[in-house]
């Protein structure tokens, strides 16, 4: 078994007076065995991502960048969020408007210049600087 350490030296936290900052760069593509030199170092999707979490009072803001992966044969992908429906008539949002149907699955297409956004049945919102189609889902 393989024990990777990544050959990144950014990643750190802090807090004060209860609001709170995360930051670190992923990249398994560059790094050693840490058990020594046995064996091939990295992981075959080499995943890099560059991420960012900022705690204020009760908000969390979270920032992804530069998340890349050179496996084909599995696409790197984002979850944005994850939530609970306790009824089916709960409202999804994008700048296309309400997404009422249920259930329902689509995408935002591509754009260049950073319009596509949605809102989660809870009044969360996600801004969406990629240029990469946006695809969402909405069932039990």
């Amino acid at each position: 078994m393989l024990a990777f350490r990544s050959n990144e030296t950014f990643a750190g936290a802090t807090e004060l007076n209860g609001n709170g900052i995360f930051g670190m760069i992923l990249n398994e593509a560059d790094g050693s065995n840490a058990d020594g030199e046995i064996g091939n170092n990295g992981f075959p999707g080499k995943l890099k991502a560059k991420k960012s979490i900022f705690s204020f009072s009760d908000k969390i803001i979270s920032i992804g960048t530069n998340i890349s992966s050179v496996d084909n044969k599995n696409p790197t992908q984002t979850n944005l969020f994850q939530t609970f429906l306790e009824d089916k008539k709960e409202l999804l949002f994008t700048q296309n408007g309400k997404l009422k149907s249920f259930p329902t699955k689509g995408n935002l297409p591509a754009n260049k210049t950073g319009e596509n956004w949605i809102i989660d049945n809870y009044g969360n919102g996600y801004h969406i600087l990629s240029s990469d189609v946006i695809n969402y889902k909405k069932s039990f």
